[in-house]
């Protein structure tokens, strides 16, 4: 009676005889039963039956047997010899529960205020049971998912990933953990976590924008948007009182933002004056950042009124044409102060443009003359040197010495006397939009300065209400009139520029 056994072996040798053949050697294998009190009764039934009638050496065997049965084994050979029986019993191999990651560390790096995730694969080998993953994280600044892998996704390598994310607390830190592998039987595995924060960032290329505008021609501009490590989109606000201004987008994704993105701004004033905005970027845990908006408009042109006086000054901060085309040169002259020699001022006549910038003088008869605004790449600087400053806005007297470095200097501005117009020191304290002048140094201290140089006459203008006089008059283009002129204008009178009102 055998147990534990997978196989019987018998070996022998068998003999010649005329008997031989009808008796061979065999291996009889019943099944049992075995009673709760150690009873041992076999089967009548043969489990397994092996013959051979050599008549030399044989060796036969019978398999295939359940191990963890009970049997009767009847082992009969005829006029030979038995040399050998054996049993098969089966062989106790240990396996050992192995597990297994596909890494052994990870590091990690994440904006403050976003999250970055990874994973990787358990694998599993004569388990037992499930692999379980346990976190060690003293920041509480990760989270892994699933916890548990089960035994046949971990041995069949199917479903078998765990999914770590990174959470950072705050910007530029740096943070460790562990997960631990277990499974019945296995030596544990770890896996070591790093993870480090960043500091969200957004750039802009240019801080500002200047705009020079018409009214009923939107002008547009842009600037660059570039960020790093951004935990969300950008949000782009305008600050915008006079809704002037528009953007054409006012969200930025963040993977955009940090490849690159130009922001498109549009002024489109409707009315003359300066306009103030700014555009602020925002991103979650990122400093905002601004674009600061400057805009001037005009009508397009600038209308210069000229009253009885015969002249005027003008200071645009855009660059102008000469309606020359539009009205005689001789009734009306542009002029700027070159040089200012004993009190007097010394004019240059102005042909063609105005540059931007520019005091200047206006000589002519009683009337309005329109100045159309032209581009900045068709106008050529001041030949020489000017002394008219000018101001955009209404401006106070400090302030005009201070911007022209001149603290203790003397502002001279247009005036007329009792029967002349010059330059004379100004008294006010502002003074208006749009108006040229003159600062010279305190140490001159003259109280006026003369204008001479107009057209081919270098005499100054005189006003007179007299008409009387008998000396001829002539009109501007040199024509002579028969009578003292009753219409107000210019003309000349004993080679002088008279303004007649």
């Amino acid at each position: 009676y055998v147990t534990n056994t997978t196989a019987v072996k018998l070996y022998g040798t068998g003999r010649n005889g005329s008997s031989s053949s009808s008796y061979p050697a065999s291996l009889k294998v019943y099944e049992c039963t075995v009673n709760t009190d150690g009873t041992v009764t076999a089967s009548t039934s043969l489990a397994k039956n092996v013959t051979n009638n050599s008549t030399s050496s044989f060796n036969i065997e019978a398999s295939d047997l359940d191990a963890s049965k009970v049997y009767k084994v009847d082992a009969s050979i005829f006029r030979g010899y038995m040399y050998e029986i054996g049993f098969k019993t089966p062989i106790q191999v240990i396996k050992t529960p192995v597990v297994s990651a596909s890494v052994s560390e990870m590091a990690m790096e994440a904006a403050w205020g976003s999250n970055n995730t990874q994973s990787f694969s358990v694998s599993g080998k004569n388990l037992t049971e499930g692999v379980t993953a346990t976190l060690h994280d003293p920041d509480g600044v990760f989270a892994i998912s699933p916890t548990n892998i089960t035994k046949d996704n971990a041995e069949n390598q199917t479903n078998n990933f765990i999914s770590v994310t990174f959470t950072p607390k705050a910007a530029t830190s740096y943070q460790n953990a562990t997960i631990t592998l277990s499974s019945e039987g296995a030596e544990n595995v770890t896996i070591q976590l790093s993870g480090t924060g960043t500091q969200p960032e957004l750039i802009v290329e240019p801080e500002e924008l200047t705009f020079d505008g018409t009214i009923g021609e939107p002008v547009t501009m842009s600037f660059e948007v570039l960020a790093a490590n951004l935990a969300e989109d950008v949000t782009l606000s305008l600050t915008d009182e006079n809704g002037v201004y528009s953007l054409n987008d006012y969200t930025i994704s963040a993977e955009d933002a940090q490849e690159g993105v130009s922001i498109e701004v549009t002024f489109n004033p409707t009315a003359r004056g300066s306009y103030p905005g700014l555009v602020t970027l925002s991103s979650k845990n990122a400093e905002d950042v601004n674009v600061v908006l400057n805009g001037k408009a005009t009508e397009g042109y600038f209308d210069v009124t000229i009253s009885s006086v015969g002249l005027t000054t003008m200071y645009l901060d855009f660059p102008v044409k000469i309606p020359y085309e539009e009205y005689d040169p001789d009734l009306l002259g542009v002029y700027y102060a070159y040089n200012i020699v004993d009190n007097d001022i010394k004019l240059a006549r102005i042909y063609d443009n105005i540059p931007a910038y520019t005091g200047v003088i206006v000589h002519g008869n009683i009337g309005t003359y329109r100045f159309s605004k032209i581009d900045n790449t068709n106008v050529s600087e001041l030949p020489r040197f000017n002394y008219l400053k000018g101001t955009i806005d209404p401006i106070s007297t400090s302030d005009a010495l201070s911007a022209a470095q001149m603290e203790d200097g003397v502002i001279y501005t247009l005036a007329r006397g009792t029967d002349y117009i010059c330059f004379r020191r100004f008294t006010g304290k502002t003074i208006p939009a749009n108006k040229a002048f003159i600062i010279l140094d305190y140490a001159v201290n003259a109280n006026a300065l003369s204008l001479g140089g107009f057209g081919d006459s270098t005499s100054i203008i005189e006003y007179l209400d007299d008409r009387s006089n008998n000396d001829p008059w002539y009109t501007i283009q040199g024509i002579k009139v028969n009578k003292a002129p009753k219409q107000s204008g210019i003309y000349i009178k004993n080679n002088k520029k008279i303004i007649v009102k």
